[in-house]
């Protein structure tokens, strides 16, 4: 993976596909077909999928659809649930924000 910048393995955060269905807001489900479709780069790790947190990122700025301060508002909600996750081990998962809808009107 090369976005520019030579990124180290040791440095990179990675995700499980339950992390990022509940940063998501999706089923696992969709986290899979999301990762097959190569919309959402992964490693594979014997039978399951780690997902770096720069492809999620990457996912939802590209797929992102509003106004530029919907998007910075999107961006903080999303650090304030990442530094849910990193919890102890043992420690319950919390995700408390929900992303932006998207209203369209026609006319």
């Amino acid at each position: 993976m090369n976005n520019g910048s030579q990124t180290e393995l040791s440095e990179m955060s990675f995700l499980t596909v339950s992390e990022v269905a509940l940063i998501v807001r999706v089923s696992k489900m969709t986290v899979y077909r999301l990762v097959h479709c190569g919309d959402l780069e992964a490693v594979r790790v014997g039978r399951s999928f780690r997902i770096p947190e720069s492809s999620v990122d990457k996912y939802l700025k590209e797929s992102f659809v509003g106004t530029e301060s919907d998007a910075m508002a999107w961006e903080h909600r999303r650090e304030q649930r990442m530094l849910a996750l990193r919890l102890p081990r043992g420690r319950t998962v919390r995700v408390s924000a929900h992303p932006p809808r998207t209203i369209s009107s026609t006319g």
